[in-house]
């Protein structure tokens, strides 16, 4: 099982993007939550580039949703940038992709982030 690989990066405009490569499970959420955490206290827009993100469980979600819910209360934005067919249809299956703009590019993601 890969690990999950979690690189930030700060782009123009403000926007926090964290990369996610492998898989975000159980264990992978352990590497993942403090660094997310983290930006949805400090940041006003995040990117989860999900390019190389082969996997996501109900663990993973939960914790994108709780960023959501602290972006939300200091008016901040959260969007993902994903074209993976299985992480697409797991956003979709749980309704995510109703609540989070969804982007098929990193480009596309950073627009959605940046309103």
């Amino acid at each position: 099982m890969p690990d999950l690989a979690v690189v930030e990066e700060n782009v123009d405009g403000g926007v926090h993007v964290i990369r996610l490569r492998g898989e975000l499970d159980l264990a992978g959420a352990r590497v993942f939550e403090p660094v997310l955490m983290a930006a949805a206290e400090h940041d006003t827009a995040i990117v989860l580039d999900c390019a190389e993100l082969t996997f996501i469980d109900s663990t993973g979600m939960g914790l994108i949703l709780s960023a959501v819910r602290v972006l939300g209360r200091h008016g901040g934005s959260l969007a993902i940038a994903c074209r993976n067919p299985t992480v697409l249809r797991l956003f979709a299956v749980t309704r995510i992709d109703e609540t989070i703009p969804i982007a098929p590019t990193r480009e596309g993601a950073l627009e959605a982030a940046r309103h």
